[in-house]
């Protein structure tokens, strides 16, 4: 049996820029305690949601990806009930944007990109609050 404070926290990124998972999971290295899966859209991830075969601990998510935005993806999970919490990371820098993302419950907060090692924790510890 596993203690639950030694597992580490599992993070999902759904960014359509490979560039952004490699820095996302070298900062997620430098800060241990974190397992990171990455997808390149939002679609796969919503289908595996679908069919019950996706689990994470909290969500990074960019919101201009080509096919389904993240805004869609929101959307989509809305009627879901989904308690998992969403973080968006985008290069977004528009106040409209991050006025839209309080309207969604699951979403906790707007990170502007690049991410940094300092929001990544932030968002991390955060993260684990709520968790426990």
């Amino acid at each position: 049996m596993t203690d639950a404070k030694t597992t580490n926290l599992l993070v999902t990124m759904i960014d359509d820029e490979e560039v952004v998972h490699f820095i996302f999971q070298t900062i997620a290295k430098k800060i241990g305690g974190i397992d990171t899966a990455v997808y390149g859209d939002a679609m796969t991830v919503l289908k595996l949601i679908e069919e019950n075969k996706f689990e994470t601990d909290l969500i990074l998510l960019d919101i201009n990806m080509p096919y389904m935005s993240g805004w869609d993806f929101l959307d989509a999970l809305e009627p879901m009930n989904l308690d998992t919490p969403i973080v968006i990371v985008s290069s977004s820098r528009d106040r409209k944007d991050v006025e839209k993302s309080k309207q969604y419950k699951a979403v906790k907060g707007f990170y502007a990109k690049p991410l940094s090692f300092h929001n990544l924790r932030e968002i991390i510890d955060a993260a684990l609050i709520n968790n426990n």
